[in-house]
């Protein structure tokens, strides 16, 4: 009997447009923002869900931890430096380094579409990203570090580091890694630290109504007790003490 043997086609695989075309495509998506609560929201779930996908799908917890950089970020008031004032405007930022190469901040806005995703994984993002906004109003740190009540930018460890990205990151503040990433300030910016020195005191949260006098007033100090006079001691004959 003959037999056919199975050719297996290959796949062809579709070349990727020029950096210059995806960076154009990426700045027209700053035209879609929205300065709405709702819009916050959708925009700090996606950067969740695609900045965390590469690691064999992101935990609540590492979306906390980047959930605080691009909050930091937007509560930093720099609109040069970091976009805002609303998170869709951090998040699609891109600068212009000192090269005069575009900086990307998020690169998922070069890659991904910007639809609505769908799944359980979308799911969990936007759980997160509304605790992290939550929280943030209420002047407490969701991701529980006080390392990243200053965090300004990360790295995925498991991504290798290009030449020009490496002497950015060799100028900040190395902050630690928390699950896949390493975290970084920079010096000028929330209380950071100088470069190879520890940050002696952590930023306080954002409080919004109480001042620490205030609220240091309503801590009750209890009252001393009053002193017992202490009674004179009873001579003793000397006759005892020979």
């Amino acid at each position: 009997p003959t037999t056919t043997a199975k050719v297996k086609k290959k796949s062809k695989k579709v070349a990727e447009p020029p950096f210059s075309t995806l960076v154009a495509k990426a700045r027209k998506a700053s035209k879609l923002c929205k300065n709405t609560p709702e819009d916050d929201l959708h925009w700090l779930a996606k950067t969740l869900l695609h900045e965390t996908l590469r690691n064999a799908k992101g935990t609540p917890k590492e979306m906390e931890y980047i959930a605080a950089v691009v909050l930091n970020r937007k509560d930093t008031k720099d609109l040069a430096s970091f976009g805002g004032p609303t998170v869709c405007k951090v998040v699609t930022y891109i600068g212009t380094g000192k090269d005069g190469q575009p900086d990307v901040q998020f690169s998922w806005i070069l890659y991904n579409s910007y639809g609505v995703p769908k799944g359980p994984d979308w799911e969990k993002a936007k759980e997160v990203a509304q605790a992290a906004i939550d929280a943030r109003k209420s002047g407490r740190a969701l991701a529980g570090d006080l390392r990243l009540t200053t965090a300004l930018f990360y790295r995925n460890t498991k991504v290798k580091v290009s030449k020009r990205s490496k002497k950015f990151f060799d100028s900040l503040t190395d902050l630690g890694e928390l699950v896949h990433h390493t975290y970084y300030c920079k010096v000028g910016y929330l209380g950071c630290g100088e470069k190879g020195t520890m940050i002696a005191v952590a930023p306080i949260p954002r409080m919004r109504d109480e001042t620490l006098r205030q609220i240091a007033a309503k801590i009750p100090i209890p009252r001393p007790r009053p002193l017992t006079p202490v009674q004179p001691a009873e001579e003793i004959p000397v006759a005892l003490l020979n």
